[in-house]
């Protein structure tokens, strides 16, 4: 991935999400309960992922984040959307 960055910053995550549309949430569960329920995602205006994904707020969202010992690794082109959530290192 060119121009990948990492950051842990609620700050510069929160505006890298926001300038894309997106808005923060988690996986919901089906009918029966998944191993993916409750994992928190983003949910973009025009995304087709095949998941269903419930809005949350930024609290939440931020609280699960740092509770998992998460890192948001961004592609910080101009407007792309490709992230992925990584573990911290050491942790």
């Amino acid at each position: 991935m060119q121009n990948a960055q990492i950051t842990t910053d609620h700050n510069i995550i929160r505006e890298w999400i926001e300038s894309r549309g997106g808005v923060p949430g988690r996986i919901a569960g089906k009918q029966t309960p998944t191993e993916d329920e409750g994992v928190i995602d983003i949910r973009f205006p025009d995304s087709s992922s095949g998941k269903e994904i419930v809005p949350i707020s930024w609290d939440e969202f931020f609280s699960k984040f740092d509770q998992s010992h998460l890192a948001f690794e961004y592609e910080s082109e101009h407007k792309s959307k490709f992230f992925k959530f990584i573990w911290r290192n050491g942790e």
